[in-house]
């Protein structure tokens, strides 16, 4: 099963993700993969770290200036070191773990980003443990690039979706 958590961007989908990983330690789910977090400089955002929730570790990953050979992502580019690492996190999930990627986004879209990796993993019968972040504008294209895999999708603008997430993923991981 594939999970989606989708909803506009900035509309706080990281940070139900954020707050649901003690819960879901909790619960006896582990949890690795990671969460893009925004690096400001003063109230502007100049790009977004790399959140490892297995090690508990930063690195960075977008940034608004790159490099003549960095990948564009947007606005940002990847940080080649950091798109390494978020492809191996994914590409080397360890079986029973419920992996988070935070986002499939425009470039995953387009078959790059992430999408070497992510490609390896979601036709595979381990992939019943996967929880994804598509923005709204992207949902329908995702799901066209996912395929027929089992897939629920949860839009953070309906009332309780943390809620309705947390005890998703609990009755999935107790059958």
């Amino acid at each position: 099963m594939i999970f989606i958590l989708s909803g506009p961007r900035h509309s706080g989908k990281t940070t139900i993700l954020k707050k649901s990983i003690p819960l879901l330690k909790q619960m006896n789910i582990p949890v690795q993969g990671f969460l893009s977090v925004p690096v400001f400089t003063g109230t502007r955002v100049k790009g977004y770290d790399l959140f490892d929730l297995k090690n508990n570790t930063h690195h960075p990953f977008l940034r608004r200036k790159g490099q003549k050979h960095w990948q564009e992502a947007g606005r940002f580019y990847f940080v080649p070191s950091g798109l390494i690492r978020a492809q191996d996190l994914i590409s080397q999930r360890e079986k029973g773990f419920l992996l988070m990627v935070d986002e499939i986004g425009p470039q995953e879209i387009k078959r790059s980003g992430l999408w070497p990796a992510l490609e390896t993993v979601i036709p595979n019968k381990n992939s019943e443990h996967l929880l994804v972040v598509v923005r709204k504008s992207l949902l329908n294209e995702c799901l066209d690039l996912i395929g027929s895999n089992e897939i629920k999708v949860f839009n953070i603008q309906e009332q309780d979706v943390d809620l309705r997430l947390l005890q998703t993923l609990k009755n999935h991981y107790n059958k």
